[in-house]
């Protein structure tokens, strides 16, 4: 299980440790299980349930409050506050 880190200037979420590759901003923090994040163009938000390569599992809820699991690449998640 690798590791991603958020900017937590611009929230967004990447594999580098050192300097944020959007706004090249300097103060990174891990991103553990169960955090909290926003798939980027979409109203969904989910749950970090693994992470891969480069792909994150989420646990994702509806309407009818029935729980799935998504693969997402990292790119296309942000972190929600």
């Amino acid at each position: 299980m690798s590791k991603i880190y958020y900017c937590v200037d611009c929230k967004r979420v990447g594999t580098n440790s050192d300097v944020c590759l959007y706004c090249n901003g300097t103060y990174l923090k891990p991103i553990t299980q169960g955090t909290s994040v926003n798939i980027i163009g979409t109203k969904k938000k989910g749950r970090v349930l693994k992470v891969k390569q480069n792909e994150v599992l989420l646990i994702l809820v509806d309407d009818m409050n029935n729980k799935f699991v998504k693969e997402v690449l990292i790119e296309d998640i942000r972190k929600v506050l």
